[in-house]
C-alpha cells in the first residue's frame, strides 16, 4: 500500500470524524431556538395575564363588569349606571420603577357601547315577571329566571371580593405577574363556575318560593335543573376566561400598556434569563456562562439606573 492511499484513507477518517460534530452543533442550534421561541411565547402570555389582572384589581368600578345587584338583571329603568356628572373612572396604578403614579381615564359611553354599564337584563332575566302567580307556568318563569339570576349573581360576587382584596393589591407587580394572576386564571375558570352553577345554583332554586324545592327535585328528574346547571358551568368557564383575557383590553387598554411600561425593567431582566437557562441546556455551559455573565451586567445596570 502506498503512502498516498494512506493518507486518502486518514483524510475520509478524518472528514467523517468531524461531521457529526457539526451536525450535533447545527442540532444543538436548533434546540436553542426551540427553547426561545416556546420562552417567548411563554413571556407574552404571563405578561397579558399579570398586566390584564392588575388592571382589573385596580378598577375602580367593578359593578360595570361585574353587576351584582338583582335590580341589574331584571330592572329596565337602570338601562345604565352612567352618571352624566361623571363621564369617567379615574383609575391609579402606580409604577413600582422610576415614575410616579399615572391616572387612567375610561370613557363610560364607550363602556356602554360595548355592553359594559352594569346591567344583566335580557333572556331568561326578561322571563320574570313580578305579577305571576306561584302556582302557574308565570311562576315556573319565575323561578327560572331567579335561580338563574342567582348563579351569576353569586359568581360575580366571588370575582368581585377577589379582585378588590386589598392584600392582593398591596404584593409586588412582580409576584402578582409571576404567581398570582396565572394561579387565578387558571384555577378560577375552572373551578368558580362548578361551583356556582352546580352548587349555588340548584340551592338558590331549592330556596326559591314555596315550589322552589318541588321545581328543583323535579327538574333534577326530568332534566331541566341539570340542563340549566351544565348550561351555566359552560357559559360562566367562557365568561370568566373572557374577563381576565379580554376585557381589559377592551375597555382599558391604556391601562395595560402602561402597567407593562411601568414593569418592563424586571420583565425584560427575566427574559433575558430565560434566554441564559435556554443557552446552558442546548448550547453547553461555556456558552451559557458568557451569556450569564452579559445578564449579571445587565442586572448591575438596571440598578445603578434605579
Amino acid at each position: 500500500m502506498s503512502f498516498s492511499t494512506v493518507s486518502a484513507i486518514e483524510a475520509k477518517k478524518s472528514e467523517q470524524d468531524s461531521t457529526p460534530i457539526n451536525d450535533e452543533t447545527t442540532a444543538n442550534f436548533g434546540k436553542f431556538l426551540y427553547a426561545i421561541s416556546i420562552a417567548t411565547f411563554s413571556m407574552l402570555i404571563m405578561i397579558l395575564v399579570g398586566a390584564n389582572f392588575i388592571s382589573l384589581m385596580n378598577f375602580k368600578s367593578l359593578s360595570l363588569l361585574l353587576p351584582i345587584e338583582k335590580s341589574d338583571y331584571f330592572s329596565k329603568s337602570s338601562v345604565s349606571k352612567i352618571n352624566t356628572k361623571t363621564s369617567s373612572v379615574n383609575n391609579s396604578m402606580p409604577c413600582k420603577y422610576k415614575t410616579s403614579k399615572p391616572s387612567f381615564s375610561i370613557s363610560m359611553p364607550r363602556m356602554a357601547d360595548l355592553g359594559f354599564d352594569g346591567n344583566s337584563y335580557g333572556w331568561p332575566y326578561t322571563l320574570y315577571n313580578k305579577y305571576s302567580f306561584e302556582f302557574t307556568f308565570g311562576g315556573f318563569k319565575n323561578w327560572f329566571a331567579m335561580t338563574t339570576a342567582e348563579s351569576y349573581i353569586s359568581l360575580r360576587e366571588i370575582l368581585t371580593l377577589i379582585l378588590s382584596n386589598e392584600v392582593l393589591k398591596a404584593l409586588p407587580p412582580i409576584v402578582i405577574f409571576t404567581i398570582i394572576a396565572p394561579l387565578m386564571c387558571l384555577l378560577i375558570p375552572m373551578f368558580l363556575p362548578m361551583f356556582t352553577s352546580l352548587f349555588m345554583l340548584p340551592f338558590k332554586g331549592a330556596t326559591y318560593g314555596t315550589l322552589g324545592l318541588a321545581y328543583t327535585l323535579i327538574g333534577l328528574l326530568f332534566g331541566w335543573t341539570s340542563l340549566m346547571m351544565g348550561t351555566n358551568m359552560i357559559i360562566q368557564y367562557a365568561q370568566v376566561l373572557f374577563l381576565f383575557l379580554i376585557v381589559p383590553l377592551i375597555v382599558d387598554r391604556e391601562t395595560v400598556k402602561s402597567i407593562i411600561r411601568c414593569n418592563s425593567w424586571w420583565i425584560g431582566l427575566m427574559y433575558a434569563l430565560l434566554v441564559v437557562i435556554c443557552a446552558f441546556s442546548t448550547l453547553g455551559g461555556t456558552v451559557g456562562g458568557v451569556m450569564f455573565i452579559a445578564w449579571i451586567a445587565m442586572v448591575f445596570k438596571q440598578l445603578n439606573n434605579a
